[in-house]
């Protein structure tokens, strides 16, 4: 907009002894000629504007019929690739029957064999590779399709969320993927709802995990996990004192003296995972043994010395040690029995060992459990360091 000076406004002022009714009709038509100067330069604007417009608009056809042009040209040769491998697939199918028939009489030489196989091979082949097209085919519409999945699947925030995509670039929910990869969706989904990268979920986790949040075998296996985590910002070095400083003191003692020894994440967990099996069954080695003399030292907890420990696998190591040591009764799903370390004798002491402590079966176990001592019920010591302990009581 022109903004006028003081000079080319003066004429509009209002004459000295100029009627009301004549300075409004010189001012009307003071106004008339300065719409009749400007129209030419509005009308000229309107028509380049229009010109720029109809311009955009045009290329905007343009690239959309290019565009529907490509992906028109594309399934064409997708379709003619199609219609070549089947029609390769049929005569080499016709040729390779007449071949194996032929291949099939006994006085066929080693050659046509040879041919017959070689024909079934190349049948094989390009069935092969017809049906990996068609899964190509298939993959491609389910990545597609993963649009309309997510927004058909979420609800209240993230739903509206998505509807103001859909209205922000004009689209249904069935063309988005036109609009939006699949990636450029999940970071503008982690940015609006502000979902941390799971390398940094990882480090957050890990800076809260201690032993004693978990049980020991399900706190090593959460920690080996959270420290698979892709681009974790933590070297093995770091982890591996990480994960020493968060075990219990016996674990450090024992991890700490093996420290330089392991140096790869399965010696570290491995190990760990031993070191927490061997503690466990010498605990219930000490606990459970009824003919231990007064004298007997306590059994002390062994730790691993080499990397040469006796374990099976590192499945079966896993499952003892979230057994505490025992051999389990199987009454779940999927769980693996562990063997136990120690064979009864044979006789009515072995199958009944409550009787030579004077209990009944369920008080047996119900001290076993909270590891009681089986003769005064004490939880200072076990049975084996029981200081009034008597004689076994004789089976009935």
């Amino acid at each position: 907009m022109t903004l006028l000076t003081r000079s080319q406004t003066k004429a509009m002022d209002r004459k000295a002894g100029e009627s009301l009714l004549s300075y409004e009709e010189r001012l009307a038509a003071f106004i008339q000629e300065a719409n009749d100067r400007a129209a030419p330069a509005a009308k000229e604007r309107q028509q380049l504007e229009q010109e720029e417009e109809a311009k955009r608009q045009k290329e905007e056809q343009d690239r959309l019929r290019q565009e529907e042009a490509d992906l028109q040209a594309a399934a064409e040769h997708r379709s003619r690739q199609r219609e070549r491998l089947f029609t390769r697939e049929t005569v080499i199918g016709d040729e390779a029957a007449r071949w194996v028939e032929v291949a099939s009489t006994d006085e066929a030489p080693e050659t046509e064999k040879g041919l017959s196989a070689l024909a079934q091979v190349s049948h094989d082949l390009v069935a092969t590779c017809a049906l990996q097209q068609e899964e190509i085919l298939h993959l491609q519409q389910t990545v597609n399709d993963r649009h309309l999945c997510l927004y058909h699947r979420s609800g209240g925030a993230c739903q509206a969320w998505l509807d103001n995509i859909l209205t922000s670039h004009g689209v249904a929910v069935s063309e988005l993927h036109t609009k939006l990869t699949w990636q450029e969706l999940t970071d503008a989904w982690h940015k609006r709802f502000q979902v941390e990268p799971p390398d940094l979920q990882a480090m957050d986790k890990l800076n809260k995990l201690h032993q004693n949040t978990l049980l020991s075998q399900e706190w090593i296996t959460e920690f080996q996990r959270l420290t698979s985590t892709p681009n974790l910002p933590l070297a093995f070095r770091a982890i591996k004192h990480l994960f020493i400083m968060r075990s219990c003191p016996a674990l450090q003692n024992a991890l700490t003296q093996i420290a330089e020894t392991l140096d790869t994440s399965d010696k570290l967990f491995s190990t760990a995972s031993r070191i927490i099996l061997t503690n466990i069954e010498a605990r219930n080695a000490g606990r459970s043994s009824a003919t231990t003399s007064d004298t007997q030292l306590k059994p002390k907890v062994a730790c691993i010395i080499s990397s040469e420990a006796a374990t099976p696998n590192e499945g079966e190591v896993l499952a003892a040690a979230r057994d505490g040591g025992r051999p389990r009764n199987n009454h779940g799903r999927d769980k693996t029995k562990t063997q136990s370390t120690s064979t009864p004798s044979t006789g009515s002491a072995a199958d009944q060992p409550w009787v030579q402590y004077g209990l009944s079966a369920n008080s047996y176990r119900t001290r076993l459990k909270y590891r009681y001592c089986l003769w005064c019920n004490s939880t200072i010591h076990d049975a084996a360091h029981c200081p009034t302990k008597g004689k076994p009581r004789q089976g009935k």
